[in-house]
């Protein structure tokens, strides 16, 4: 969608709490946008907000997304020990 293009430009010229604001514009649309998922989740890791990266790749990956092996291996690392392990 022209919303997440809009979010992840402003993410990648460093403009994160912006790019955030605006994914969660696209959820607000569409709750189930992958796309908005994955790009709130390698935003809220580029900010070292560990918690909310797990929270959105948990839902992004129920929709297929797959984050690279070394963003899943951190986030594992920082994985409350009482929630459950990413799959």
């Amino acid at each position: 969608s022209t919303l997440a293009n809009l979010a992840a430009t402003l993410c990648a010229s460093g403009m994160m709490d912006d790019g955030i604001l605006v994914y969660r514009t696209v959820l607000e649309i569409d709750p189930d946008n992958t796309r908005a998922l994955a790009g709130l989740t390698k935003a809220y890791y580029a900010l070292g907000d560990f918690h909310e990266a797990i929270v959105h790749s948990d839902m992004a990956m129920e929709f297929g997304w797959k984050p690279n092996a070394a963003m899943l291996e951190v986030l594992e690392e920082h994985r409350d020990p009482s929630e459950d392990s990413l799959p």
